[in-house]
């Protein structure tokens, strides 16, 4: 992903950002790589904004999505840091989608408890707890079934 030239044609660079998001959707091994590698560069330096070449800035959803998705609890951390150091509505709406790409069962379960949690406890401001499960209910993940897992501990704790 480093070494591609973007062409000037939209249909290029739309084929190109759907060849991405399915190989990061699957779970390629490239793409979980190239995530990780982005998210140790990223955490060395959390000043700094996202370590996306300029190439790459216009695929940063579908890399940070990766980068939850495989970084563990760890990467959820990170980023769930820098949603609570927000306050523009845009930037915490890709912060929320990327928060929604988790992967590994205790880090959902983690992150559909702060959709319980008021912003003054660790968890979601108000308005935000019901994006972030839609866009977890949104995100496709191979051989997990998430709305269940999503209802299942909404009712738990309702």
């Amino acid at each position: 992903m480093q070494t591609i030239e973007f062409s000037t044609k939209p249909s290029d660079k739309y084929l190109f950002q759907r060849m991405l998001h399915v190989s990061c959707q699957y779970q390629s091994p490239y793409c979980t790589n190239y995530s990780k590698k982005l998210f140790s560069k990223w955490k060395a330096n959390p000043n700094n904004s996202s370590p996306l070449s300029s190439s790459l800035r216009g695929y940063r959803q579908v890399l940070e999505c990766s980068m939850v998705g495989s970084g563990g609890q760890e990467a959820f951390d990170f980023f769930f840091a820098k949603y609570q150091s927000l306050d523009n509505n845009d930037d915490a709406s890709s912060v929320l989608k990327s928060l929604a790409c988790a992967r590994e069962p205790d880090v959902i379960q983690h992150l559909l408890q702060k959709t319980l949690q008021s912003n003054s406890s660790g968890g979601f401001r108000k308005k935000y707890g019901f994006y972030v499960i839609v866009f977890m209910i949104h995100t496709p993940l191979p051989g997990f079934f998430l709305p269940e897992t999503v209802w299942r501990v909404k009712l738990e704790n309702w």
